[in-house]
């Protein structure tokens, strides 16, 4: 018995290092795949090798990098939570997880992930940025402004945190002191020793800052900074915008041929977005070119029928205009969209009382019969053989 017994063990410990032998073979091939960027073909010998050698950290690893580059986040997070499983210890897994929930807008799953890694090393800078960023995204300020003054805290020179901090106050309507971290997010990037691509929404969102708060000057030179951050347009926002919100700043500021000329260029760069057709027709709007305005806010609705306030001002161009019969029918379509606008029911009704007095007879049509005649008691005689009647009149002209 003793001897069957030293046998069957000989025979599993030979077949373990078999299978060992054949899935390092496996994880060799899938890793020289990796480096020749034929990631299918690696995440096979990947897999295959898990087959035989299951909850082996460094395969799983593998695989879960193959599904990353092949655009499958769900699998790479799966196989991710599994080498979790194996070594809490790894920092760099936490945030891979919290980062691919993150890809997929998943953001209190990735915020769980970012805080068991904070559990566990509570000074870790990346996992507070990513948490404060995954606190914004689901409109948790007072979170969101927790995590960025702790990583501040932790490293003063974190520009991104001084943004999400920036991006908290502004969302609570503090522009003080969002305007405050904006400039400090801009600073701490212009002091790295190498900085990044310039990371243009810094000066975009403090620009709108500042519009906000009525320091028109100080908001386009920072929209002027955007521009000259990123000449190529490569960077998000893209250059349309940034135009668009300085065309908006130029306006505020009473500049209407630099808000023109802004909302052109940002149409030339992107001539199918509807909103920029609705802020061109402002700008028409507002230098009395009421016909131009007109076409560019039947553009807008066209290409978004969620900017339904487009029908009111067209309605209001219409108006400048006395073409009262499209105005009626402007305001009825933009009160079907919005049924409580009281200044669109008081231009309805002004607009109809004007076209009623422009189109009404200022005084009764004056008709005189000649034969048959009238009787004294006022009645007309008419006989069944009679084929002629005659009578003379006269139609007044509109007031």
């Amino acid at each position: 018995m003793k001897k069957n017994s030293l046998i069957i063990f000989a025979i599993l410990l030979l077949t373990n290092s078999l299978y060992s032998q054949t899935a390092k073979k496996y994880r060799k091939q899938a890793e020289d795949f990796f480096k020749d960027k034929i990631y299918t073909s690696a995440l096979e010998n990947y897999s295959k090798a898990n087959e035989l050698e299951p909850n082996n950290f460094d395969i799983l690893l593998g695989r879960a990098i193959c599904y990353e580059y092949l655009k499958e986040p769900q699998k790479a997070i799966t196989d991710y939570l599994s080498c979790n499983n194996i070594d809490t210890k790894e920092k760099s897994i936490y945030i891979k997880i919290g980062v691919l929930y993150m890809s997929l807008n998943d953001y209190e799953n990735a915020n769980k992930h970012f805080d068991r890694l904070l559990a566990i090393d509570k000074s870790n800078v990346e996992a507070l940025q990513k948490s404060a960023w995954c606190h914004f995204k689901l409109k948790q300020y007072d979170k969101t402004i927790t995590k960025a003054e702790i990583a501040i805290v932790e490293d003063s020179r974190s520009e991104i945190a001084y943004y999400y901090l920036a991006l908290a106050k502004d969302s609570l309507k503090d522009y003080g002191s969002a305007i405050q971290f904006y400039r400090k997010a801009i600073n701490a990037f212009k002091n790295q020793a190498k900085p990044k691509n310039p990371y243009k929404a810094y000066f975009i969102n403090l620009g709108v800052v500042l519009n906000k708060t009525k320091q028109y000057s100080e908001a386009i030179e920072n929209f002027d900074a955007a521009l000259s951050a990123d000449e190529v347009d490569t960077i998000q926002p893209k250059n349309f915008m940034v135009y668009y919100l300085r065309s908006i700043a130029y306006l505020d500021k009473g500049e209407d041929k630099s808000a023109f000329n802004d909302i052109n260029k940002a149409i030339s760069l992107e001539p199918n977005v509807g909103f920029l057709f609705y802020q061109r027709g402002i700008v028409l709007k507002k230098t009395y070119q009421y016909n131009s305005a007109i076409s560019d806010f039947t553009k807008c609705v066209l290409l978004d029928d969620k900017l339904s306030l487009a029908y009111f001002l067209k309605a209001q161009c219409l108006m400048e205009l006395h073409n009262y019969k499209e105005t009626i029918a402007t305001c009825k379509k933009y009160l079907s969209i919005s049924l409580n606008n009281k200044e669109a029911f008081t231009l309805l009704k002004e607009a109809e009382e004007k076209n009623y007095i422009a189109n009404k007879e200022s005084d009764a049509p004056v008709i005189k019969w000649f034969y048959p005649f009238v009787d004294q008691n006022n009645f007309i005689n008419v006989y069944n053989n009679q084929l002629n009647c005659i009578l003379e009149g006269r139609l007044p002209t509109k007031a």
